[in-house]
């Protein structure tokens, strides 16, 4: 069902790293994954008291469209974005905590994997939740150009977090899976407008896991776009 009223949305852009709220910064939500799009805009508070507290007013989606994305900007910080959002339509004001990646966090996280940031290039990231909205561990991610097949796009590299306290990406030796808190990041990703498809794999069932036989648990369509973090929910496939 897609949301067939304006919503009112309310919540805190969170810095990514620290959870500290975000001041001054620009939120912009779009239908689906139109990251040009705008179905609303806002500027969070830098106010003390209530920094990156943000309020606005959603635009109805059309049919067939049923997620919205945001997309945030904000001075020290790259571009983010966070796409597959469901707000239920049935609710006139809802709440939603969104997290930016800033420009420090952007230069630390890939040190911490023997990567140097290229600002040429995208970044995708996300966690895996399954119907509960609990984490899922042991899967592992990639992204393609092709939607249910795996047809790696050039230089991609994942890894997955180390879920400690203040969890950080781990090289593969570390965690050469997703660890229990989901988390990973794909990174030295080219720019590209048409779709690629985040996708992730894992075993069903413990027969699945004796036979080696992986099956996609989730996928998502995203663009890549060069000095920018993009960011997703990621949710079980319907089988």
């Amino acid at each position: 069902m897609a949301v067939d009223s304006d919503t009112a949305l309310t919540g805190t852009i969170e810095d990514f790293q620290s959870g500290d709220g975000v001041g001054n910064a620009t939120v912009t939500a779009f239908p689906g994954i139109m990251l040009s799009g705008n179905s609303g805009t806002a500027t969070s508070s830098n106010v003390a008291m209530t920094r990156g507290d943000y309020s606005m007013n959603l635009t109805m989606l059309t049919a067939p469209e049923k997620r919205f994305g945001f997309k945030i900007e904000a001075a020290g910080y790259l571009k983010t974005y966070l796409l597959n959002q469901y707000l239920n339509p049935a609710n006139a004001t809802q709440n939603r905590n969104i997290s930016a990646v800033s420009e420090s966090t952007a230069n630390a996280l890939p040190a911490f994997v023997g990567v140097t940031r290229d600002n040429a290039k995208g970044v995708l990231a996300g966690a895996l939740r399954d119907c509960a909205g609990r984490e899922v561990s042991n899967a592992v991610a990639t992204v393609s150009s092709t939607a249910g097949a795996v047809a790696h796009l050039p230089g991609a590299t994942t890894f997955y977090f180390s879920a400690g306290s203040s969890s950080l990406p781990v090289r593969h030796s570390q965690s050469p899976t997703m660890n229990k808190d989901g988390l990973f990041v794909v990174l030295e990703l080219p720019p590209q407008t048409a779709p690629a498809f985040i996708q992730i794999w894992g075993f069903r069932s413990q027969a699945d896991l004796t036979a080696g036989t992986l099956s996609l648990l989730s996928e998502l369509p995203s663009p890549v776009e060069a000095n920018a973090v993009i960011t997703g929910s990621f949710e079980p496939k319907r089988m």
